[in-house]
């Protein structure tokens, strides 16, 4: 049975990939390095320390880790606040806390940046808790981040679900044993969800009887 929905943010509750690949150019463009991709499968899921701590070290960046973080949260934060919800995930959100399931934010994104979307929306008081990444140490698609999830609802992995859009994060809900609802977000450029147990084009196709169902499989 079903008890907890676990949500992704980036991507899931805000479309805000594109801004968080646009901060990170930005930020190393101080540097005078040239763009990224960013929307290549192995950065999309990633915390931002984890990307900045290679990018430290391949380009001798002069500044720590804390700082290049720092930098690019304050240049999304200001684009996000001009940004909506990802239409129907509110509402969504809503029917599922008043339905008594328990919701949970698992995210490689920084606490700040989660409690800043999540207070801007009001749906901070409906989530039962926050795994950021500050609260763990292997990236997705280690299965840390959803393990953690799980330990801090005091779970099951199998009474949970989670609610994906990028690869890595879909492999870290599979690695944890959960079963994981495959979002296609328009700005991942169609890459691929394989392993999703449910795959959504919009979250007015993900009925509360879908997420039962996967209790049941």
């Amino acid at each position: 049975m079903i008890k907890a929905v676990i949500f992704d943010m980036d991507g899931v509750i805000i479309d805000s990939e594109p801004v968080h690949k646009w901060a990170m150019n930005e930020t190393l463009k101080i540097f005078e390095i040239q763009p990224i991709d960013f929307s290549k499968p192995e950065y999309l899921g990633k915390t931002p320390k984890s990307v900045f701590t290679d990018l430290k070290i391949k380009y001798r960046l002069p500044w720590s880790v804390e700082e290049l973080v720092k930098h690019k949260g304050n240049l999304a934060m200001k684009e996000m606040s001009r940004m909506g919800a990802i239409p129907g995930v509110v509402e969504l959100i809503q029917e599922l806390h008043n339905k008594g399931y328990k919701l949970v934010i698992g995210s490689g994104q920084d606490r700040n940046i989660i409690n800043f979307v999540l207070n801007k929306f009001g749906i901070k008081n409906l989530f039962f808790g926050i795994i950021s990444s500050e609260n763990y140490f292997h990236p997705k698609p280690d299965p840390e981040v959803y393990n953690k999830c799980v330990s801090l609802l005091g779970l099951q992995p199998n009474e949970c679900v989670v609610i994906e859009d990028a690869p890595n994060g879909v492999n870290s809900a599979s690695a944890a044993g959960i079963k994981c609802v495959g979002f296609n977000n328009p700005s991942n450029n169609g890459v691929n969800l394989i392993g999703a147990d449910i795959m959504i084009d919009n979250f007015k196709e993900l009925r509360i009887d879908l997420i039962k169902e996967l209790g049941g499989k």
